[in-house]
């Protein structure tokens, strides 16, 4: 899905290229290389038991299009 990023009067697009599951301590999907992108973490696996998320849905999409 396409996802639009608007600031001010500025649009950018972006098209998602993965779609991953990790743990919550894992640092790695914050790790900076250069590349324009958009990382989205939300938090995934409610345990019950322990009043906690046990995972992290990390989707990750690349800018495609000219800037408006």
């Amino acid at each position: 899905d396409p996802v639009l990023v608007r600031d001010g009067e500025r649009n950018t697009y972006f098209r998602v290229v993965k779609i991953d599951r990790t743990a919550p301590d894992d640092l790695q999907v914050l790790k900076q290389d250069g590349r324009r992108r958009l990382t989205l973490i939300t938090c995934t696996d409610w345990d019950f038991e322990r009043a906690t998320y046990q995972g992290r849905l990390v989707v990750v999409a690349e800018p495609v299009g000219p800037e408006h």
